[in-house]
């Protein structure tokens, strides 16, 4: 499933929103540690703008692409939480990728724009990211095989 992440700066989680379907654009669950594949990074120009303009912070940047796994979930409309196991963050050659709308207008990485990247490892606050081509599944650990698809399908 095609989701949406944003740092939440009030919950200090990352908010996840599906791409498409009857929950579009609307958060559906906050996590720790969230794993995209085939991410884009996105920056809302007007937004970006508007804070620093205002200097108040708003949602205008996001990494959109698969979700792949997440870790202390909390969904919206569930109780309970799916806790899975993810790729340690620094490792398989991945560098960290931030995000300042007073210092750049896209999300750079080691001084370099960052638009696109395969795979991304968004943990308590950081985002990791590795640009290789193909994805493998390799890079997935035994039990970490369970989405949001089959969770909200539950």
């Amino acid at each position: 499933m095609k989701v949406k992440v944003y740092w939440n700066v009030t919950k200090k989680l990352w908010s996840i929103m599906p791409s498409a379907g009857p929950h579009k654009n609307r958060v559906v669950g906050w996590a720790e540690s969230v794993r995209l594949h085939n991410i884009d990074f996105k920056v809302g120009d007007g937004g970006r703008k508007r804070v620093i303009r205002e200097g108040r912070k708003n949602v205008h940047a996001f990494a959109e692409g698969e979700l792949i796994g997440v870790a202390g979930v909390e969904w919206k409309d569930k109780p309970h939480a799916l806790t899975l196991s993810l790729l340690k963050p620094t490792g398989n050659g991945a560098a960290m990728v931030t995000y300042d709308p007073y210092k750049n207008d896209t999300f750079v990485s080691e001084g370099r724009e960052v638009r696109w990247a395969s795979w991304a490892v968004f943990d308590k606050g950081k985002v990791y990211a590795r640009w290789v081509e193909p994805y493998h599944p390799s890079l997935l650990l035994e039990n970490d095989s369970v989405g949001i698809d089959d969770y909200y399908t539950h």
